[in-house]
């Protein structure tokens, strides 16, 4: 039977306004979990040179641009209005920043990280407007929290699945790409094609005995093998970078469905942290200050 306060109500996603908000959110969110997985592996092959310090530095670029984001939307987000039309522009101006991160190589570290820091800072303001409307657009602002609640489900399941998917694409075609192009890169270089897999076995272990231990190498091979595998990485990278475009083209089309809420933003408080009854909630606090 219809429980009298269940903890998912379900009528819920029958309010549009309220589930594009969070589907919206979920997508937003995933660009911010995956590139704080990707972005890291991303700067740990081509930037960092081993200086952990430097790759922690990094890191977090994706983070700071989805938190700058997030500050300026919720300044700005009110003031400008028409919600629903600044995140089609974010999706837009994410998507399109993301998607130009696609240009990466080796030599451009400079304009990889402005791109994805403006491309997470579009996204961040998204992630505020939307998670703002993922209560205010509830119909019954007495269900405020677990419409939150729920939202935030919502947003962690979307965000799990962008995550798979950009973690995939990354996978795939680095299967693809480094046997392309690091064996012919080490044959060229004067490396037995027997010790091709031990050095890729020391690529992956990353460390100097283990380069030292496969048979034939030398420092000019070691020097050719990496710059082979990082143009590999480079070619599997930009596929990720591109497959953003398409969660980007999804966000953009669902905010025809999102709605504004400036009408609802009435500076009224619509729940209190009272009791059943609030009046003896304030009588006892009352009686406690005495």
């Amino acid at each position: 039977m219809p429980l009298k306060a269940p903890f998912m109500p379900m009528h819920l996603f029958k309010n549009v306004g309220w589930v594009m908000a969070s589907v919206l959110l979920g997508i937003g969110a995933g660009v911010y979990y995956a590139f704080a997985v990707i972005f890291p592996m991303q700067s740990a092959v081509l930037y960092a040179n081993g200086d952990l310090i430097y790759l922690g530095w990094l890191s977090c670029v994706p983070g700071s641009g989805i938190v700058c984001g997030q500050m300026v939307g919720g300044f700005l987000g009110e003031r400008i209005g028409k919600v629903k039309y600044q995140c089609m522009a974010m999706f837009v101006l994410g998507g399109a920043f993301l998607g130009s991160a696609a240009v990466i190589n080796v030599d451009n570290k400079s304009t990889e990280l402005a791109l994805v820091f403006l491309g997470c800072w579009f996204i961040g303001w998204n992630e505020t407007i939307c998670l703002a409307n993922a209560t205010i657009t509830v119909h019954d602002q007495q269900e405020i929290g677990v419409a939150g609640g729920v939202a935030g489900s919502v947003r962690g399941m979307i965000s799990t699945i962008s995550l798979s998917v950009y973690t995939s694409v990354l996978t795939n075609r680095l299967t693809t790409t480094i046997p392309e192009r690091v064996p012919s890169a080490l044959i060229q270089a004067g490396l037995p094609a027997s010790s091709v897999a031990d050095f890729l076995e020391a690529v992956t272990a990353g460390t100097a005995a283990a380069f030292e231990a496969v048979p034939g190498v030398s420092a000019s091979i070691i020097s050719a093998g990496m710059s082979a595998y990082r143009e590999a990485n480079t070619e599997a990278y930009s596929t990720v970078y591109i497959s953003v475009i398409g969660f980007a083209g999804l966000g953009f089309v669902l905010t025809f469905f999102a709605v504004n809420t400036e009408s609802k933003m009435l500076g009224s408080v619509a729940a209190t942290l009272h009791g059943k009854d609030g009046a003896d909630v304030l009588e006892r606090e009352k009686a406690a200050q005495v």
